[in-house]
């Protein structure tokens, strides 16, 4: 920027003659190298955005990339082809919709997809005819706000989003779906990736657990959703059906004598029927 600033002086990166024409300078390669450094920035905070939003597909996101990375490289190589104030342009306007369009899909607090985006997902799984469903509820949630406030209650929900989204992001998109229920669809799973999920997510939990006593149990239940065997309502209905049945056991066993929160440990493969 400060070689820029005193280009028109001493034409360090550019020069503009007396005939209005425009020149490089020595120092045109400083020009150069910063560009490709912010390009590699791009690049690096492109992919970062784009896990961080659960964005699978990266194919548009590289689009914009390689379109701004062409633009400017075709000015950098032939001089007299100005192309990278209309491409920079075209591709912030882009890239600002496409994130504004990913955020509208988020919960703010803990990152991961909100309601909204669950029901379109629902919709593209029922009209797909396949789909895997997965439910999570804090166990006592009313009680952590209560002893602990909203502010803890508020930190145990980001943990507990963050464990779901550690073991379920390789099979499927993790949601919100409203206040301490949360969800995660796939495509793609079928029972033995969700029960491998399922049990990375209860050594994940109750890893946490040990670091942190007072943060909560969590209720699960799945079902494997076939147009053929179904709607997808009756599928949705089962695996609610399944978090529930399991909420009433961690009710159960945490109520036994010599039994602690910090030493509980749910098996929910032990009990799930095959």
């Amino acid at each position: 920027m400060l070689l820029t600033v005193l280009s028109p002086k001493f034409g360090l990166i550019f020069s503009i003659s007396r005939q209005n024409e425009y020149f490089r300078g020595p120092c045109f390669f400083v020009y150069v190298a910063a560009y490709i450094w912010s390009m590699t920035i791009l690049f690096k905070e492109t992919l970062y955005i784009a896990k961080r939003y659960q964005n699978k597909d990266c194919f548009a996101l590289l689009l914009l990339f390689l379109f701004i990375l062409g633009g400017t490289s075709i000015q950098v190589l032939f001089p007299s082809i100005h192309t990278t104030w209309s491409c920079v342009s075209l591709s912030l306007i882009l890239y600002y919709a496409f994130f504004c369009e990913l955020k509208e899909k988020h919960d703010i607090l803990t990152g991961l997809f909100n309601r909204r985006a669950y029901e379109y997902k629902i919709q593209h799984l029922e009209s797909l005819g396949y789909g895997a469903i997965i439910f999570f509820d804090v166990d006592d949630f009313k009680k952590i706000n209560d002893q602990f406030g909203h502010q803890y209650g508020d930190q145990c929900l980001s943990t507990i989003a963050g464990l779901i989204l550690k073991s379920f992001s390789g099979i499927g998109f993790c949601y919100r779906i409203g206040g301490d229920e949360f969800g995660v669809l796939s495509d793609k799973a079928d029972e033995i990736d969700i029960l491998n999920a399922i049990s990375l997510f209860i050594n994940n939990l109750n890893s946490s657990r040990e670091q942190d006593c007072n943060l909560p149990l969590v209720s699960m239940g799945y079902s494997i959703y076939h147009k053929s065997e179904g709607s997808i309502e009756q599928a949705i209905s089962k695996a609610d059906a399944q978090l529930y049945r399991y909420k009433k056991l961690h009710k159960q066993e945490t109520k036994e004598p010599g039994k602690t929160n910090c030493n509980f440990s749910c098996s929910l493969t032990e009990r799930t029927p095959h």
